[in-house]
């Protein structure tokens, strides 16, 4: 499991929780116990997980747990905004601003696989203009940097 850091300062998970089911409901969407439970372990871990490794927690709390059952809790999350896919390493994570719109990159370390997630709305903002002028609809938009992190550097 890597970390990410940034976007989990001074949040306050259960008032989160609190939001993402209200987000639910306003979209007529069910936040089930299985959905509730895997977007607790994403923002408990504090970081970008696989989804075996979501697993490998449920599994713990429910022998019943599958991949299946993972993979369509992931789904659910990433259609209704409340999580996320690192495409590039096939990992998912999700930002407890649930309230508001989560612009962030994130910095991925090919050596160590530690992912950062920082905040530049400035950068979002960039990429929003190009896309409105070239009349493109952006629907979903993670942007990745790999590289080597300052720990690997050295």
């Amino acid at each position: 499991m890597t970390s990410t850091q940034h976007i989990f300062d001074n949040i306050d998970l259960e008032e989160s929780m609190i939001k993402a089911e209200s987000l639910c409901k306003t979209k007529n969407a069910r936040l089930t116990k299985t959905r509730k439970r895997v977007l607790e372990i994403i923002w408990q871990n504090k970081g970008i997980l696989k989804a075996y490794d979501i697993l490998d927690i449920l599994e713990k709390e429910d022998k019943s747990a599958k991949p299946i059952t993972v993979y369509r809790a992931l789904d659910f999350l990433i259609e209704n905004g409340l999580a996320y896919k690192v495409e590039s390493i096939n990992s998912f994570f999700s930002c407890p601003k649930v309230d508001q719109t989560c612009e962030f990159q994130l910095l991925i370390c090919d050596k160590c696989g530690k992912v950062e997630a920082v905040p530049i709305p400035e950068a979002c903002k960039t990429l929003d203009q190009y896309a409105q002028e070239m009349g493109f609809k952006v629907t979903s938009k993670v942007i990745e940097a790999h590289g080597t992190c300052s720990n690997c550097q050295s």
